[in-house]
């Protein structure tokens, strides 16, 4: 997803307000290690974004004295135009900060992308690639755990449509692996369900693909202590109004 304002404009914005850098210095020059945020909502401030980052990432790695975030603004409103750049002291924390990539707040899905320096063209070009590497990066990280859950018995071998596969690359990997583990808490706990039943077709899980879907919205909106992992036991799931964790209760038709 794009951010919906042109490269050399967020570039030439960040320039008149990036704040002095703690980074290291290179030939006199100091290097800033920047992301790029993008899909805010309107109404999350910088505090809030800041707020966001530290929870997910730690109070030892974002602080006051580490962390400088500058909301783009509208010049005449000057209210939140939905974007925002973080500078952080050292390039070990600008990459930790990528992990929020997809991370939902306030509302939103966000993006965090890694800026550049250079000339125009070449921040531009710098800006694709990095992109193209991080879209990479989280489609081969899906893949691979994906891959582990198949070898652990979790999943089998076309259990899951091309559907809710793209879908978990359009997640960060933590709300993956969470909603993966719960998914296969389900199956497991549904199966005892049926062995104690019978063939009752309401204990099962009709369509894998949709209830997977369902726990992902549901943990990528809620965060992940929604997960309720050993809720199922305890009769989670069995309402009429709803499934466990959010997912569709029996009667719908969705699982």
């Amino acid at each position: 997803e794009e951010s919906g304002c042109p490269a050399e404009e967020l570039l030439k914005w960040y320039e008149t307000v990036a704040p002095a850098s703690s980074a290291d210095e290179e030939g006199g020059k100091k290097i800033p290690y920047i992301v790029f945020v993008g899909q805010l909502s309107f109404s999350t401030t910088a505090d809030m974004l800041f707020e966001h980052f530290q929870t997910n990432l730690g109070k030892e790695v974002i602080t006051k004295e580490t962390t400088k975030i500058r909301l783009l603004t509208d010049a005449k409103t000057k209210k939140s135009r939905g974007m925002a750049f973080v500078e952080l002291s050292t390039p070990e924390t600008q990459y930790e900060c990528l992990k929020l990539h997809l991370t939902h707040l306030d509302g939103r899905r966000l993006n965090v992308e890694r800026t550049t320096g250079g000339g125009k063209a070449a921040k531009k070009s710098k800006i694709s690639h990095f992109r193209e590497s991080q879209s990479a990066y989280i489609s081969q990280t899906v893949d691979q755990i994906l891959s582990d859950h198949m070898k652990n018995g979790d999943i089998m071998e076309g259990e899951l449509d091309e559907g809710v596969i793209a879908l978990c690359k359009r997640h960060s990997a933590q709300v993956v692996e969470h909603a993966l583990k719960e998914y296969a808490e389900e199956k497991k706990v549904r199966k005892e369900r049926k062995e104690e039943l019978g063939e009752k077709e309401e204990e099962e899980m009709r369509n894998p693909s949709a209830f997977l879907t369902h726990m992902l919205g549901r943990i990528a909106e809620e965060g992940f202590e929604s997960s309720n992992l050993s809720g199922s036991k305890r009769g989670g799931g069995r309402g009429g109004s709803g499934g466990r964790g959010g997912g569709p209760g029996r009667g719908s038709g969705g699982a």
